[in-house]
This record gives C-alpha cells, sequence and structure tokens, in this order.
C-alpha cells in the first residue's frame, strides 16, 4: 500500500534516489520482462515433466519469498531493484502464461469438448476472461 501511495504522490526512491514516473514506469517493464521468462521456463518445465499443476503451484510459492525480498530490499540499489523486480515477475507471471495457454488447450482436448470449436473458444474466454476480471479488480482493491 505504501508502493502504491508514493507512486500517485510521484515519491518513489531506490538507493535514495527519487525516480520520476517515467522513470519507475521503465523500470517497471523489468518486471513483465521477468514473466516472459517465467512463461518459457514453466511452459518447458511443465511439458518436460507433465505436471502443469505442481509446476504452477512451485512457481507461486516461489513468488512469495521473491515479493518479500523485493519489498524489503527493492530500494536498497538500482541493480537489487531490477534483479528482484526481475525475479518477481519470473515466479508470478510463470504460473500465469501456463494456466491461460497451456492448462485451456488442455480443456479443450477433453473427450466432452474434442471436435467442437465454440466450445474450446468458450474455455480459452472464461479463463482469459477471469484472468481480466482479477487484474482490472486487483489494483482497486489495493487502493481500497
Amino acid at each position: 500500500m505504501v508502493i502504491y501511495i508514493e507512486l500517485l504522490v510521484g515519491v518513489v526512491a531506490v538507493a535514495g534516489e527519487h525516480l520520476s514516473h517515467k522513470t519507475a514506469g521503465i523500470l517497471s517493464t523489468i518486471f513483465d520482462i521477468g514473466g516472459v521468462f517465467g512463461g518459457i521456463s514453466a511452459g518447458f518445465i511443465s511439458d518436460s515433466l507433465g505436471v502443469r499443476a505442481l509446476t504452477s503451484v512451485l512457481f507461486l510459492m516461489f513468488s512469495i519469498p521473491s515479493l518479500i525480498l523485493y519489498r524489503i530490499y527493492g530500494s536498497v540499489s538500482m541493480h537489487l531493484n531490477i534483479g528482484l523486480m526481475f525475479l518477481s515477475g519470473y515466479f508470478v507471471n510463470g504460473p500465469y502464461s501456463l494456466i491461460t495457454t497451456a492448462v485451456a488447450a488442455d480443456l479443450g482436448t477433453q473427450d466432452t469438448i474434442k471436435g467442437n470449436s465454440r466450445a474450446l473458444a468458450t474455455v480459452t474466454a472464461i479463463i482469459d476472461g477471469t484472468g481480466s476480471v482479477g487484474a482490472a479488480l486487483g489494483p482497486l482493491l489495493t487502493g481500497l
């Protein structure tokens, strides 16, 4: 909550240096870059081992300490901030990518849906739509 308040008033500090909204926005892309690598890694691991649910749970379990470490040590230095932001994106977005793509495809290959492209589209839309609702409500609830 403190981070959101700081962003609203434009005071974000890393290593004692106040960052502008522009710089903070550019730095936030590191989270997304980590997410790209996390999604690729989660997909590779789940395909290699054949355990999508376990892969998602493990990534999410590792995301908790990475977010806590970012909250505690993210303001120490710019390099540490970038590294921890990348790590957080890696573990948070990895299971998200896995769930919205591979799991949707797995559900679409079930016998009850097989051959029905409309049912597959519905399953995929439900999964993507649920993620979009969460993405929209998350910041709202955080603000409250």
